[in-house]
C-alpha cells in the first residue's frame, strides 16, 4: 500500500448538507453538496500528470508524459490518457466515503455521458495526488 507523504495536507472539509447515499463496491459513499464558488480554493485543483495507474498495487497500464487530468475550481474536470485511449470530461463534487466505520474524503466525478464514479483520497500534498476507486489507484504529479 502506498504510504502517505509526510507533507500531506489535511483536506478542507466539504460544507452543506448530506444529499445521497450510494453503495460503491463495499463502500458507502455519502455525497455532500458544495458550491465551489463560495468555498476557498481547493487544494486538489490544477493540472495533474498521471504517474501511474495500479490495480491491487501492481501496475495496471503504462502512462505517458502527455497523460493529464485537469480539475478546475469551477467544478469541472477533464482527462486525456493517450496511452490507454481514454478521454472524458464532466463535473466533480467533494464527498465523504464511509469506510471501515470512518469517513474518508473523496471526489465524485459525474461524466458527460451520465456515468458517475467515486474516488477517495489516498494522499494529497502540494505536488502529489493519489485517488482510489476500489482496487484501482491513480497517482499524479502536479504540472502547474
Amino acid at each position: 500500500m502506498q504510504k502517505q507523504p509526510k507533507s500531506a495536507m489535511k483536506l478542507q472539509s466539504a460544507k452543506n448538507n448530506i444529499l445521497l447515499y450510494s453503495i460503491l463496491f463495499t463502500t458507502v459513499a455519502v455525497f455532500v453538496s458544495s458550491n465551489s464558488n463560495t468555498d476557498t480554493k481547493w487544494k486538489f485543483t490544477g493540472i495533474w500528470q498521471y504517474r501511474a495507474v495500479t490495480k491491487n498495487d501492481s501496475f495496471f497500464w503504462k502512462v505517458s508524459s502527455t497523460d493529464t487530468m485537469v480539475i478546475l475550481n469551477n467544478g469541472k474536470f477533464y482527462y486525456n490518457i493517450e496511452s490507454a485511449n481514454k478521454h472524458a470530461s464532466g463535473n466533480w463534487k467533494p464527498i465523504y466515503i464511509r469506510r471501515k466505520n470512518k469517513s474518508v474524503k473523496g471526489l465524485r466525478f459525474q461524466y458527460s455521458d451520465g456515468k458517475s464514479r467515486a474516488f477517495m483520497f489516498c494522499y494529497l500534498d502540494k505536488d502529489s495526488l493519489c485517488l482510489q476507486e476500489g482496487n484501482l489507484k491513480f497517482l499524479y504529479s502536479r504540472k502547474n
